[in-house]
């Protein structure tokens, strides 16, 4: 039995691949693939592997307003 249910765990990499888009879409300047590596390897990404529902159930556009206040992890 998983911990939480696969549409959650859907919702939650829709949203991140919806704040990939948004940052393309916004932020035409800026190396997409580049912020694709810093998001996936910060602590963002780190609370929702580690399940913290207050950063999982965060929209594109709070998780982008979120990630600039976490350090990231190397």
């Amino acid at each position: 039995m998983r911990a939480y249910s696969e549409v959650y765990l859907n919702d939650t990499v829709e949203n991140q691949g919806k704040l990939f888009d948004f940052v393309a879409q916004s932020y035409p300047d800026m190396d997409t693939e580049d912020f694709i590596h810093t998001y996936m390897t910060g602590r963002t990404r780190k609370c929702i592997d580690e399940a913290k529902a207050y950063v999982n159930t965060m929209d594109a556009k709070t998780l982008w307003a979120y990630f600039p206040r976490r350090n990231i992890i190397r």
